[in-house]
């Protein structure tokens, strides 16, 4: 048998890998590629192949053989799915970098984003059509957080030292090249697009410091160690300043130096002002004295050697009296008197100190023994060789007691913020909550988190909106103080609710404004009572009208019936004495329950022909006292109208009052008439009708239909049981 062989590196002879054996080598290759690898099949990109890295990615879902918007909906509306679409319809590859991409890590893991470097290569067949799309990616987004926090920090760097003023320079020790920046050109007096060279800088300084310069750079160099100088430099116009000039060496993998690199600072001003102090001890003494803050200075043992008088004043001892003591034993509290000592033994060994240079808040004591919070600086220097350390001290009580007067006002504004009986709300300048308690909650129906999403006009009723949204950029303007108005908001469940709103703006010092505070009271009850009201008194100044009628009908009824004047006389009274219970029964509010067939009984005992004319079936009920008050109303109403236009004004006409229960959650009232005058339906609605539909139904909690037919009117009432308005007290 023939055998392909193929010399190894180790020099032997070895079967060459079978087609099934490369392939199983190239899946290896592929799932185990560190790169995010997966090829899609078809116009659909039905995910065929996926390696490790790329089912890591989205956390081990099982996507083989699904479309890939089936397999990761999350990239739906990023746009690449729109990618893949046009590679597998140009055949053009796409290469992407960088990139963002919101990508689900699991089933039920939140979305994140991550940046990826990625190509989308079409796969072609022989006939060189698209068949599917290889996707080759690698996650960049370590390193894209990294550039964008480098550039963060470069620029933050440039931004700073802008703003103090800080020039940079790098010099190149090998060719001696000198790039200079144009903070560091101003500092020399130099434009900006000057071309700086290092024999320009050196000629520039002053002759007297050129050495003493020179000498600094060589040691840093040498020791490996910063250099700090100060020099004088003449600028192009004669003028001398000072430059302050810090750098540093860079050094090769053989410790040879190759650059330098550093940072130069005018400090002209501050060598004029040190300068202009140590001309004038006159100005140094009227500075101690007149200072509002403690100036205490001391020797590198602790022994004081200045007392200005605000320490006299706050620590209660004499200049005289303080001068060549130890410090800590005047002011330091006797705890802290030997972390003081190491301190300063360890700045006089080291030349370091965490102290120094920093605002740092202790305790001190003063000649009474009373400890009080101060705020401490300390600054070391050197006079005549030896250090010296100078503290500025301020006494902190007042602040502190301020702070905690202002916590503690802080602290019961916010109980009385949240536990108010008003809705409270701060908005800023755009209309947007950014603060609200927990009444405001409760009256729109809105969590606390959702109406900080939102604006107020966003939960105002659209009819109100106009003259709030005018009212409040009148305070933007500072045309207008503070407003109150009433209002209308939509909560959360769509019902409608009744505010009386009072806003305010908060402005600062310079009338500028801050955010506007908005009080609400939930007045709904209120306006609902004034319009229950309002239709009670047009329902008054309504029902006395048809009351005169009612007794007139009742009065011309009888005459026509009885002849006889002491008969009629006596009939006419018992109608009125019935015509004034059932009035009785829109008065007694106070019932704690009636019968439905007590209710009509009494309503239409008044009227000529009760027992002929009536006909009354229903079922025994006993009904809440809102709802008797209105279903007299309605029979009243009904009654009296029969009267004057339908039914009861022939002398054939009839009436049913008929109710009954079809369901166990509403009571069905009917009113129907037939045998009187033909019925034709109004041009329009009387306040009768209104009544009957609208407020009288509403009352009820239930619906409300007149029917005008030919043969009568008929008037049907449906009315809830149940419920605050509960129609049914108790069923008999």
């Amino acid at each position: 048998m023939s055998e392909i062989k193929n010399l190894s590196a180790a020099g032997t002879l070895e079967e060459s890998p079978s087609p099934v054996q490369r392939i199983a080598e190239l899946e290896q290759l592929f799932s185990q590629a560190p790169g995010m690898l997966v090829i899609l099949k078809g116009p659909e990109h039905v995910i065929e192949l996926a390696n490790r890295a790329y089912l890591e990615l989205i956390g081990g879902r099982q996507i083989l053989h699904l479309p890939l918007r089936q397999a990761i909906p999350e990239l739906e509306g990023q746009g690449y799915f729109e990618l893949l679409d046009n590679v597998y319809s140009s055949g053009e590859p796409f290469i992407g970098k960088g990139l963002p991409v919101a990508v689900r890590r699991g089933q039920e893991a939140k979305v994140e984003k991550r940046f990826f470097d990625f190509v989308y290569q079409p796969i072609k067949d022989a006939a060189g059509q698209v068949t599917g799309i290889f996707a080759n990616g690698y996650d960049v987004t370590d390193a894209k957080l990294a550039q964008d926090q480098l550039h963060r920090s470069e620029e933050t760097l440039r931004v700073a030292m802008s703003a103090a003023r800080l020039g940079s320079w790098e010099r190149d020790l090998i060719t001696g090249e000198l790039v200079a920046s144009d903070g560091c050109k101003a500092n020399l007096g130099l434009p900006a697009d000057d071309v700086l060279s290092f024999e320009q800088l050196q000629s520039m300084r002053h002759p007297d410091d050129v050495g003493r310069v020179n000498q600094s750079i060589r040691e840093a160099i040498e020791q490996n160690r910063d250099y700090d100088v100060e020099y004088r430099s003449i600028w192009p116009d004669g003028s001398v300043h000072w430059i302050l000039a810090r750098g540093h060496a860079l050094y090769d993998e053989n410790a040879k130096p190759t650059r330098m690199v550093g940072v130069t600072l005018d400090i002209t001003a501050r060598k004029q002002a040190e300068d202009a102090v140590r001309k004038s001890g006159a100005l140094q003494k009227a500075v101690l004295e007149s200072a509002l803050d403690c100036i205490i200075a001391v020797d590198h043992h602790s022994r004081v050697i200045e007392w200005n008088p605000a320490a006299e004043r706050t620590f209660g001892y004499l200049r005289s009296d303080a001068l060549g003591r130890d410090l800590a034993e005047l002011i330091i509290p006797p705890e802290l008197r030997e972390a003081h000592r190491l301190g300063m033994n360890r700045f006089l060994a080291t030349g370091h100190g965490p102290v120094l240079g920093r605002r740092i808040e202790v305790e001190a004591i003063n000649a009474e023994g009373r400890r009080f919070p101060i705020e401490l600086a300390i600054e070391a220097t050197e006079i005549s060789g030896m250090p010296r350390f100078v503290a500025y001290l301020r006494d902190l009580t007042r602040r502190k007691a301020a702070e905690a007067a202002l916590l503690e006002s802080e602290q019961r504004l916010n109980a009385t913020y949240e536990h108010a009986f008003v809705g409270i709300s701060e908005v800023d300048l755009s209309g947007r909550f950014s603060r609200v308690n927990e009444e405001l909650c409760r009256i729109s129906g809105f969590t606390r988190e959702e109406l900080l999403s939102r604006t107020f006009l966003d939960i105002t009723h659209p009819d109100d909106r106009d003259e709030d949204l005018e009212n409040f950029q009148r305070q933007l303007a500072g045309t207008l103080g503070s407003y109150t108005l009433e209002k209308r908001y939509i909560r959360k469940d769509g019902t409608e609710i009744c505010v009386e709103l009072s806003g305010s703006m908060v402005r600062d010092t310079a009338n500028r404004p801050l955010y506007a505070v908005r009080v609400v009271r939930d007045i709904t009850e209120r306006i609902t009572a004034e319009r229950h009201q309002a239709l009670l008194v047009n329902e008054l100044n309504h029902r006395v009208k048809n009351t005169l009628a009612t007794v007139q009908s009742i009065v011309a009824q009888t005459l026509r019936t009885y002849t006889d004047p002491l008969q009629a006389s006596k009939e006419v009274g018992q109608r009125l004495v019935a015509l004034s219970r059932a009035h009785d029964v829109l008065t007694r509010a106070n019932w704690e329950s009636a019968s439905l067939r007590e209710i009509v009984a009494e309503a239409l005992e008044p009227y000529a022909d009760f027992h002929t004319r009536f006909t009354v079936d229903g079922p025994e009920i006993q009904l809440s006292p809102r709802v008797c008050l209105s279903l007299a109303m309605a029979i009243q109403e009904l009654t009296t109208n029969a009267i004057k236009y339908g039914a009861l004004s022939a002398a054939s006409g009839q009436v049913r009052v008929i109710w009954s229960i079809p369901e166990t959650s509403q009571l069905h009232f009917c009113w129907k008439e037939n045998g009187g005058p033909s019925v034709s339906p109004p041009t329009r609605r009387g306040f009768g009708t209104r009544l009957l539909e609208a407020g009288l139904a509403r009352d009820m909690n239930g619906t409300a239909k007149v029917t005008f037919a030919a043969e009568g009117l008929e008037c049907t009432f449906k009315i809830p049981l149940g419920g605050s308005t509960a129609a049914l007290a108790a069923p008999n």
